[in-house]
């Protein structure tokens, strides 16, 4: 066995973690990120961030790693990305959810209820009469793109909001609507935007 230690083929690599949210990567998106070498020395690199990366996902870049050593290749830089939920939305794959909470007479009679998406669209969802706390609404293909391949869906989960103290007065005006309602059939006509959510 050789006394002698084998030199390194290359230095050594560097790792880094980029943090970005789900709405940042709704779209393909640019960081720059700015780190200092175990030699010492400032580097800056242009990470460019495809839409809808899944997290833990980590980008290579070759020979921009450690050149501590200037004898041997430099090592390479790995940034492993962590796409953190915000803005209420969370995600699964390519799949995103959201919770809305409307009042126990809303969710009587049922409703149009209005959401703004991660894009600052705003997405119309009707919740029929009826709807149980917790009721699941799916909207199909209005998620997240996968591989620039397909659509991701759309999740909204209904919370039902039963107030403790009701007044009579209160009472007797949502009553009156509910009752107008049924009496008359009133339905809501399609518009650009909304969307009749299927129950999960």
């Amino acid at each position: 066995r050789s006394r002698f230690r084998q030199r390194p083929r290359q230095n050594r690599d560097v790792r880094l973690s980029l943090s970005v949210s789900i709405k940042e990567i709704m779209r393909h998106n640019e960081r720059t990120l700015s780190f200092r070498l175990p030699s010492g020395r400032d580097e800056i690199v242009q990470v460019k961030i495809p839409a809808g990366v899944q997290n833990g996902v980590t980008f290579r870049y070759s020979g921009m790693g450690d050149d501590s050593d200037n004898t041997v290749p430099r090592g390479n830089l790995l940034i492993k990305v962590n796409v953190l939920d915000s803005d209420g939305f969370t995600r699964k794959g390519s799949d995103l959810y959201t919770d809305k909470t409307i009042n126990a007479f809303q969710a009587m009679r049922g409703v149009d209820i209005v959401i703004r998406d991660l894009e600052d669209r705003i997405v119309k969802v009707k919740v029929p009469a009826g709807t149980q706390p917790g009721t699941v609404m799916k909207i199909a293909q209005h998620g997240m793109m996968h591989a620039n391949t397909r659509m991701g869906d759309f999740f909204v989960r209904i919370n039902v909001s039963i107030p403790k103290n009701f007044s009579m007065a209160e009472y007797i005006h949502h009553l009156f609507e509910f009752s107008a309602e049924e009496s008359c059939g009133k339905c809501f006509p399609g518009r650009i935007g909304s969307y009749r959510g299927k129950e999960m």
